[in-house]
């Protein structure tokens, strides 16, 4: 029952959270945001639930807990004698993200917070840290991404070209092709299908 005067909390409703990153880490978000139009705040979110899914990541982090506790069904011993995250500092500059998540994630993040002894902010940077460097996971978003905005015809070009410059040694992944293609075009696109058509018309079918 809500008291006179108090506004409704919705059940669903989502919590706040801001996070302290290094500055290399901020910019990565940023620039995953940028390449595929979606606001920073989501791209954040994205990254963190996928973070506290993905067991590999979880047992990464694992290695730095004080407290033991259970996480999807595995119980996780931690021992004072790992790293304590607590008094880790970063090198160099550092910068605030902002970004929500449902009670359940952020519940979640409690749990992670508790497990290594720190901070909410603190908890939520080493896991985005972790799921930064998740390469696979991130050029499947990019390609996701995609091909929910692009034609089938030229997402078919798209991996055309793809194919082509994976030819060598050096494999690309679709998050460095998405940066390529904006920097080949250099012109301003509200929608990614159009930054595409632009690409695949003027620059790849021309070469």
């Amino acid at each position: 029952m809500v008291a006179k005067g108090q506004r409704k909390v919705r059940s669903d409703a989502k919590k706040d959270v801001k996070s302290t990153l290094s500055i290399e880490l901020k910019d990565a978000i940023y620039r995953l945001a940028f390449l595929t139009n979606t606001p920073v705040m989501h791209v954040a979110e994205l990254l963190f639930v996928h973070s506290i899914k993905n067991a590999e990541i979880i047992d990464r982090v694992a290695t730095q807990f004080q407290r033991e506790v259970l996480l999807n069904g595995k119980l996780y011993r931690g021992t004072l004698s790992n790293p304590a995250v607590s008094k880790q500092k970063y090198d160099g500059q550092t910068d605030r993200i902002h970004f929500r998540l449902s009670r359940e994630s952020y519940e979640i993040l409690a749990v992670f917070a508790y497990a290594l002894a720190c901070s909410h902010s603190k908890a939520c940077a080493v896991l985005l840290e972790e799921c930064i460097h998740e390469s696979d996971f991130i050029s499947n978003y990019v390609e996701r991404h995609l091909e929910d905005h692009v034609s089938d015809d030229y997402m078919n070009e798209l991996r055309q070209f793809m194919h082509y410059v994976n030819k060598g040694e050096e494999i690309h992944s679709w998050a460095s092709l998405l940066s390529y293609i904006k920097d080949e075009v250099k012109k301003p696109f509200k929608e990614v299908k159009d930054l595409v058509e632009d690409f695949v018309i003027h620059h790849w079918r021309d070469k």
